[in-house]
């Protein structure tokens, strides 16, 4: 793809994002270009899970299915873990 198509479509990219509750990276400056630089991050993995989670609840409730992942629901998340969440799952075995 040329450079200009490619800028064209990033343009176009960001333009439609620019709406969305997104949080940017943090670790790009506003130098940076919104797309990828700034969107492309945690947030909106973030957004894109909680959004494909909801579409997939209210389908499924639609159809009157019970989501098999309704027990795992808690875990459902893209929040950091808490720390006590965190030493548990990370926990090193004792020594022998």
């Amino acid at each position: 793809m040329a450079r200009g198509r490619r800028r064209q479509a990033d343009d176009r990219i960001a333009k439609d994002l620019a709406h969305l509750p997104i949080a940017p990276h943090p670790f790009a400056t506003t130098g940076h270009p919104p797309f990828p630089d700034r969107r492309l991050g945690h947030g909106l993995a973030s957004w894109a899970w909680k959004t494909s989670l909801a579409f997939t609840d209210d389908f499924l409730a639609r159809v009157g299915v019970q989501p098999v992942y309704e027990d795992l629901r808690p875990r459902l998340s893209t929040d950091r873990p808490r720390p006590a969440d965190r030493t548990r799952r990370h926990r090193r075995p004792a020594p022998a």
